[in-house]
């Protein structure tokens, strides 16, 4: 049988018991710290960074 448990030990309403039972063949997966805020701010700088290559792009073809 499977069964998914998160916790997640940064929010105040993580369970009672920081410390799940764990079993053999128990699959544990840590997530990578602070990505939410990295992803938040890749959203604008994704955009800006492809308008600036592009125009390098441009400038170079036409200086040529």
């Amino acid at each position: 049988m499977k069964s998914e448990i998160v916790v997640d030990l940064s929010k105040p309403e993580s369970p009672s018991n920081p410390y799940p039972m764990i079993k053999p063949n128990d699959v544990v997966y840590i997530g990578p710290r602070g990505t939410q805020v990295f992803d938040k701010q890749l959203g604008s700088i994704i955009p800006i960074a492809s308008l600036l290559s592009s125009l390098a792009l441009v400038f170079t073809v036409l200086t040529r």
